[in-house]
């Protein structure tokens, strides 16, 4: 009940992610982005994990490092580069949820544990 409650709160955050891009200058990015990790979150909502979140958590992961800016300044925070690699963590991290959620739902036995 409680991972439900999860998936229903960041379909929801996905969701608003994809809203905002409208003023991106390169929107249909991360709408695809962010509606991926929504379509992995609602269909773990309707029962239907897949192992495909552990590559897509990686891309996520891999492309939140390749944009995080490497400048040793306070002012990175407020990039927008850094604000797109935050999302991308967050998807990646989510993602990761989501495997760990497959994983224990293939092995019963190992979850108990």
């Amino acid at each position: 009940m409680i991972f439900k409650g999860f998936c229903v709160a960041m379909i929801g955050v996905f969701l608003a992610s994809c809203a905002v891009q409208y003023n991106d200058p390169d929107p249909a990015t991360w709408v695809v982005a962010y509606g991926i990790a929504g379509v992995f979150t609602a269909f773990a909502l309707a029962g239907r994990l897949t192992p495909l979140a552990i590559p897509a958590g990686l891309v996520y992961f891999g492309w939140a490092m390749y944009n995080m800016p490497h400048v040793p300044s306070s002012e990175w925070l407020h990039t927008e580069t850094s604000r797109e690699s935050g999302g991308l963590m967050i998807s990646a991290i989510w993602m990761a949820v989501l495997a760990l959620a497959w994983y224990r739902k293939r092995h019963p036995a190992s979850a108990q544990n």
